[in-house]
């Protein structure tokens, strides 16, 4: 039996990428948890060590589940990012056209308001360095397009080219963002128990 085999084997057919990995990495610490206490250094019985890895693993799927764990974190962030700039460091689309320079301090990008919607475009760096922040950007563009939050380009890019009022002969990549929470029925905090 491999390292891995005792921890990934009792795992669920749809336990994600993320919750393998975290399986594979308790299995190699009760493999190094046995090693330790046949060379003497533990004072404990042959197997208890994997034995424990077993149970902190068990424990670990208890508290978040079979899901994607970083999935929920970046839609967590992106949300209470918004919740905090949503319309404190955009661009009105309508002043953005103007005569009058909008004054807006670290800016995010640019503002949208519809007959019947609203939508945000993004600057890029602003989406890697802050609502990104920490995670793979091409990662978390996934997990927003998946809970309906980001529209991706018609080009396969999670961004799309746009013109702005301001800048019309110079058309610019956005991330373009459509709701600024996830739609009913995304991935929510709680992931599904294990058991």
């Amino acid at each position: 039996m491999s390292a891995d085999d005792y921890l990934v084997g009792l795992l669920k057919a749809e336990a994600s990428g993320q919750v393998r990995r975290v399986a594979s990495r308790f299995a190699v610490t009760g493999e190094a948890l046995e090693m330790a206490t046949e060379a003497g250094f533990t004072g404990w019985e042959a197997g208890e060590g994997r034995k424990a890895m077993q149970q902190c693993f068990a424990d670990w799927l208890q508290r978040y589940g079979l899901g994607n764990r970083e999935d929920s974190q970046i839609l967590d962030q992106a949300e209470a990012w918004f919740a905090a700039n949503a319309f404190a460091r955009f661009i009105d689309w309508h002043d953005a056209g103007s005569d009058r320079e909008p004054i807006m301090p670290n800016c995010a990008g640019y503002r949208r308001r519809g007959s019947d919607s609203i939508y945000w475009l993004v600057f890029p760096g602003v989406f890697a360095d802050e609502i990104a922040e920490g995670f793979d950007k091409i990662m978390a563009a996934s997990a927003l397009v998946k809970a309906d939050m980001l529209q991706a380009g018609n080009d396969g890019k999670s961004t799309s080219v746009h013109k702005t009022p301001d800048l019309p002969r110079q058309p610019r990549r956005f991330y373009k963002f459509l709701a600024i929470v996830r739609k009913e029925g995304a991935e929510a905090e709680p992931l599904p128990s294990a058991t």
